[in-house]
């Protein structure tokens, strides 16, 4: 029985088994399956009837009504059924014998085969809580099977989820899963061999995907951490590729969205490596493989574009592509070197600068020609190409005959020459052919995407599995990969420039609060996070932080000076590194006045041209609130005053004043005026030169309702004024 066959018949076989899981144990009997309305057809390959009923005695080869106690396979027998051709009809059963006749003109094989209770899958299991995603599987071989028949309870079909051909074939990983949820698995040996047919019985198993991790830490009393777990093929399977993150505050119902962004893949491979979706060649590079897109006619104009990361080994002269006439390469120094007419000697053709393709690095390589002039595009730019001493370097290069021949081969010249190094060592990521030249605009702007639908143009596409191809010494020329389908042979959708090394990363990300949280207080979050454009849930979880700790009031003092009169000297000392301003208040009686607004300086950030750290400088600030002249709100002599700082946050949602953390001080001027005396025709006003002398000042100046009305030797004592309106009342300081 030839492999296509066996293939084929495997995927019938499963249909009915899957029929019957939960319920195989051993040899016990599921419900009956022995209708003609229950054959599975192959194609043209096969139709597939089985039978687990108790009752069934006859298995006959006449036509006739199946029931519970016969089945009838006449319609069968003759290679056709409800307008569908067979070759062959395949009956698993218990137990059965044949009645009647079985013609030897019938135009199909009849093969029968058992149920084996020995051939059971033992240590059958599956991951639970190790990966987001995937779930591996694995189980001890048994021997002399085909294969492994794996199936998947939610898939809900008779199709069977997987077949895993070998004997010795022990683990599968099943990727692409949802996040925190529960798969069950079945798994039984199959053997197709003519003397040995069989089934093995079912082992189940029950796999989970563990949920996204979330904590939610306190970094101050007005700032929360954030971290979660995110693996990125997540974002490669979604249908834009990006996911919408909501972090919510739950604390007492609130229900504030208090962080929102978007992940692209973008955003999470800013450290990553390329590709982990990509065919390596690794081995012997004198008989190496390569991959033979089968293009069915030659292009008169085209583009061919290919993601690459040469291999840092024995690649000398790796050859990108080649279709007997225009062939590409790259050299030692790491230049593209272009060939054209199928002349390929000395230093003719186009050479670019040195190390435009270094080796080790993932780098997309495009090629376009429009009927005249030939251009090369290294990561979305254009390469400047001239002769081989770097002369005539241009971007676009005249080149006649240079359509692309049907003939060609990616990673592999047209001509075998074993002992000069050529075939491509490394891993080949994406191969994309076009029948138009494509733009520089257009190149630039898409050559980091995958395309998910048909483009204008776009003769083939291919993406591969990640895989490793160990090139022998010699393959006699053949070809590792064949390119047969212009089709996606994978059709998964992933982005070459930013797949991942390690898919599962480590977000962290940090937000302001509305308010400082006094200490002890503990709040919950929730993070949610949605598809971009359909709004699935893809998964969710809840935090409670630990308790907060408030730094506190600062530290605050008002200290009034003897030696100049009217001053008070400030000093304060912040607590809090988040805080950037400090109200200064200064309050006699029943008046209130903002004197001045203190603000720390930024903590730097540790390099240059990084982001901004929005923490503060806890270093003292000091004030110095003093007597200004001719300001009504000024300092008196002999008032009491208090003064208060009050940290400010500027950063929040929305400024806000924390008075439950403000810091008063009081302070008293000094008056140096002992009276002021109405006479019959002036006022006398009188001061203590002896205190004036002790706080060594020599002169004094008198006002009257703020105007200056002399200055006088402050050991004279007293001042009479007599230039004013009798009736009114004055003010003296």
């Amino acid at each position: 029985m030839k492999n296509k066959t066996i293939y084929r018949l495997v995927l019938g076989l499963l249909c009915l088994l899957f029929l019957k899981v939960g319920m195989i144990q051993a040899q016990s009997l599921p419900s009956q399956f022995d209708g003609v309305d229950d054959v599975i057809y192959l194609g043209d390959s096969a139709a597939i009837i089985s039978t687990f009923d108790t009752n069934l005695r006859q298995v006959r080869s006449t036509n006739g009504t199946s029931n519970g106690t016969d089945i009838y396979l006449g319609d069968l027998l003759d290679g056709s059924h409800e307008q569908r051709t067979f070759g062959d009809v395949y009956l698993f059963g218990d137990q059965f014998r044949i009645a009647g006749s079985y013609p030897k003109s019938a135009s199909v094989d009849l093969h029968t085969g058992n149920y084996n209770t020995t051939k059971a899958v033992t240590g059958f299991t599956s991951t639970r809580n190790a990966y987001l995603s995937q779930i591996a599987l694995t189980w001890n071989a048994v021997p002399g099977a085909d294969g492994y028949f794996l199936f998947r309870k939610d898939q809900n079909t008779a199709q069977p989820y997987r077949v895993l051909l070998g004997t010795s074939r022990t683990m599968y990983t099943d990727i692409g899963l949802t996040v925190d949820t529960e798969y069950e698995y079945y798994i039984c040996a199959y053997n197709l061999g003519e003397q040995n047919t069989y089934l093995g019985p079912l082992a189940n198993h029950k796999g989970k995907t563990k949920p996204f991790t979330f904590t939610a830490t306190p970094t101050s009393e007005v700032t929360v951490d954030f971290s979660f777990q995110f693996d990125n093929h997540l974002l490669v399977g979604l249908q834009q590729q990006a996911a919408y993150v909501e972090i919510v505050d739950q604390t007492g119902g609130s229900n504030q969205v208090v962080y929102e962004d978007e992940l692209t893949l973008q955003d999470v491979a800013v450290d990553a490596l390329l590709f982990d979706k990509a065919v390596s060649f690794t081995g012997n590079d004198t008989m190496g493989g390569y991959a033979d897109p089968n293009l069915t006619a030659g292009l008169p104009t085209w583009s061919v574009e290919m993601w690459v990361n040469l291999d840092q080994g024995n690649s000398n002269l790796p050859y990108l592509y080649d279709d007997g006439t225009t062939r590409m390469l790259v050299d030692g120094l790491g230049r593209l070197v272009v060939f054209f007419g199928g002349v390929e000697s000395g230093h003719t053709g186009l050479w670019s600068p040195n190390n435009v393709m270094p080796r080790g690095v993932w780098k997309h390589v495009a090629a376009t020609y429009d009927g005249a002039n030939f251009r090369v595009y290294v990561d979305g730019e254009p390469v400047v190409m001239g002769d081989f001493h770097g002369n005539n370097q241009k971007v676009a290069n005249v080149r006649n005959g240079a359509d692309l021949k049907q003939t060609l081969q990616i990673g592999h010249p047209t001509k075998k020459w074993a002992a000069t190094h050529v075939n491509m060592n490394g891993a080949l990521g994406l191969l994309r052919i076009w029948n138009k030249t494509r733009t520089a605009n257009q190149i630039k702007e898409d050559y980091k995407d995958v395309f998910s639908m048909t483009a204008s143009g776009l003769v083939g596409q291919w993406t591969f599995e990640n895989e490793t191809v160990n090139l022998p010494d010699n393959i006699g020329g053949g070809r590792v990969l064949n390119l047969r389908s212009n089709n996606n042979q994978h059709p998964i959708r992933w982005n070459p420039s930013y797949a991942f090394f390690n898919g599962l990363v480590n977000i962290r990300k940090w937000t302001w609060l509305n308010q400082p949280q006094a200490s002890g207080t503990t709040r919950t979050f929730r993070i949610n996070m949605y598809e971009v454009g359909t709004g699935k849930l893809i998964s969710t979880n809840t935090n409670t932080t630990g308790a907060f700790t408030h730094p506190g009031a600062p530290s605050f003092s008002a200290t009034p000076q003897s030696g100049p009169p009217y001053r008070v000297d400030l000093s304060l000392t912040p607590t809090s590194t988040r805080a950037d301003a400090y109200l200064i208040i200064r309050t006699a009686g029943n008046q209130e006045k903002l004197i001045t607004t203190l603000k720390p300086d930024e903590v730097p950030p540790a390099q240059p041209g990084d982001p901004r750290t929005y923490r503060f400088q806890t270093t003292p600030l000091t004030f110095t609130d003093t007597y200004a002249y001719g300001d009504t709100t000024t300092l008196q002599g002999g008032v009491n005053y208090s003064y208060r700082a009050i940290p400010v946050y500027n950063f929040l949602p929305s400024e806000y004043v924390d008075a439950t953390a403000a810091r008063s001080d009081a302070a008293s001027t000094l008056d140096m005026m002992t009276s002021v005396t109405p006479q019959a025709d002036r006022v006398l006003v009188d001061w203590d030169e002896t205190a004036l002398a002790g706080a060594q000042y020599d002169s004094v100046r008198v006002e009257r309702n703020g105007q200056m009305l002399a200055i006088l030797p402050s050991a004279v004592g007293s001042y009479q004024d007599s230039l004013m309106l009798y009736g009114l009342p004055y003010t003296y300081r």
